[in-house]
């Protein structure tokens, strides 16, 4: 039963780190979406000013 615990504390544990890297990485990942769609609207407003003048 001991040895039950333990194996189950263990997985719990790898568990959260596991958790907390996807967190991580998953923010990162949002934070270049917004970097770069804002990079492209910002490309599409200087498209379309160029345009109208």
């Amino acid at each position: 039963m001991r040895r039950d615990r333990s194996a189950l504390t263990e997985r719990g544990d790898i568990r959260e780190v596991v958790e907390h890297e996807l967190q991580s990485q998953a923010a990162g990942l949002l934070e270049r979406l917004i970097f770069l769609s804002d990079g492209v609207f910002g490309i599409a407003m200087t498209l379309l000013v160029v345009e109208l003048t």
